[in-house]
């Protein structure tokens, strides 16, 4: 673990905890800016708060940090960790990073590579003593494959494990006895994007295995450690040492889950615990390769690395997109009660990072974004404009309904009509989303911009929907 606080650290914690940093480009009025991620055209809105999107939308929590030329600009916390306590959002506050874990796990593997520990291009059975990857008609699987979601392996979304329930060992979460089903293949590795929990889950073990140490242990030493990441850890459970600092999970209606959070024994694929002022370190860092400057494990050849693109804009952990203003490193994070995003720019030194502790975050968080970005004129984020397409009744009453997830059919939502508009309950994820029809075949979330694909067959009856062109979920009759 990296809780080794100098005096002059803890003191910047406290100043970091209580004030909005200085603010030479009165960002501080960006908090009032915010308007809706997804707008009617010719309608006209009326610019809200942070506090009062966060109420409209049920988030007890929120915490920023926005860089600005390799420089944190602005950070700060917004509502409460605990509703029991009473305890405040601050910029110290500790959230549980989800997927936002695999960009930094990504930094140990890439830089046991560029130590020449690893070949990132050799089977990874090489590497793994205690558990080996099941033989495949599918041919073998890199360290490449699993760190660029092209692995062959199935998505598994965890849903964790209650605090203080027994959590089983990696080698035991990876042959399917906990509570997720055993890894195994479908497709041919390196053949396609296919975003996969279970590849990074391998991580843990091939670690362990190689350094001989615990994949907390070693990662928090290696990486959290030399990067300053001083409030960030990769152990699971969370120290209770540390729980104070913890915010609690909240569902989407604002409840505090039982037990204030789950436990994620997958630790490359959701165990960090940090801030969005930690997370700030890497961001830097990583922009500061790109310009020659080693910090702690991250060098010039490692990000070079590490932002050379492959199937489905992936880096080796992070996620790639080309914007007008440059190429931008990007990843979100979503467990139990907890949902984060950041975004920042390579060369431009820019960027941020929202961390929340709710399930109802998303609407909120593309509107902070939004907010933010127009501030400074970058293109990281934007609003959406729709023209409400009018789609005939017929098919209007035949999406009403149940649908599961073809992978995990109990995995399912639920298709409400509310006028002309329609309400998804997302039983998946959680959560009741306003609907509009786009198009003939597509949905579009009014509050978070999320695309619902309609499908059906040739008779022209609705038989399943694509949410977020990730996940396809059949009618239930």
């Amino acid at each position: 673990m990296t809780h080794f606080f100098s005096t002059t650290a803890l003191c910047a914690m406290a100043f970091f905890s209580n004030a909005v940093l200085a603010l030479p480009h009165d960002i501080e009025k960006i908090h009032s800016t915010l308007l809706p991620q997804v707008r009617i055209t010719g309608e006209q809105y009326k610019p809200h708060t942070v506090d009062a999107a966060m109420a409209t939308f049920n988030l007890p929590g929120l915490s920023v940090a926005v860089i600005k030329n390799a420089e944190v600009v602005w950070a700060k916390g917004y509502g409460v960790a605990n509703k029991k306590t009473g305890r405040p959002v601050t910029t110290d506050t500790l959230f549980q990073a989800a997927s936002i874990s695999k960009p930094i796990a990504a930094l140990a593997v890439l830089n046991l590579a560029e130590q020449g520990k690893v070949n990132l291009d050799t089977d990874i059975n090489t590497y793994l003593k205690s558990w080996k990857m099941p033989s495949s008609e599918f041919g073998i699987v890199t360290l490449r494959h699993l760190l660029t979601h092209s692995s062959g392996l199935a998505h598994q979304p965890s849903p964790g494990y209650l605090r203080g329930a027994p959590i089983p060992s990696d080698v035991a979460s990876l042959n399917g006895e906990g509570n997720t089903n055993k890894v195994a293949a479908n497709f041919k590795a390196g053949s396609q994007f296919r975003y996969s929990t279970d590849g990074y889950a391998i991580l843990d073990v091939l670690i362990e295995d190689i350094t001989g140490r615990t994949f907390s242990e070693y990662v928090d030493k290696t990486i959290l450690e030399p990067l300053s990441m001083n409030q960030s850890t990769f152990a699971q459970p969370l120290p209770k040492a540390l729980w104070q600092q913890a915010s609690a999970a909240f569902d989407a209606q604002g409840n505090q889950i039982q037990g204030d959070w789950r436990n994620y024994p997958k630790q490359s694929a959701a165990g960090l615990w940090t801030t969005p002022l930690d997370l700030a370190k890497y961001i830097i860092a990583v922009q500061k390769a790109k310009k020659g400057t080693t910090t702690g494990p991250i060098t010039p050849k490692l990000v070079e690395n590490m932002l050379s693109l492959h199937l489905g804009g992936m880096g080796l952990g992070p996620m790639l997109k080309n914007e007008k203003q440059g190429l931008v490193f990007h990843h979100s994070g979503k467990s139990a009660g907890f949902s984060n995003r950041f975004h920042a720019y390579v060369d431009k030194a820019d960027g941020m990072v929202i961390m929340t502790n709710g399930d109802s975050a998303r609407p909120v968080v593309g509107q902070l974004q939004n907010a933010i970005s127009a501030h400074f004129n970058w293109d990281l984020s934007a609003h959406i404009e729709v023209t409400p397409y009018a789609m005939d009744n017929a098919k209007r009453a035949d999406l009403v309904g149940e649908y599961a997830w073809e992978k995990d059919t109990s995995k399912r939502m639920r298709i409400v009509k509310q006028g002309d508009e329609f309400e998804i309950h997302n039983l998946f994820e959680g959560g009741q989303f306003k609907f509009i029809a786009e198009a003939p075949d597509t949905l579009i979330s009014t509050s978070t911009g999320v695309k619902v694909n309609i499908e059906t067959n040739p008779q022209g009856k609705v038989t399943a929907i694509l949410w977020s062109g990730r996940f396809r979920l059949n009618k239930r009759l």
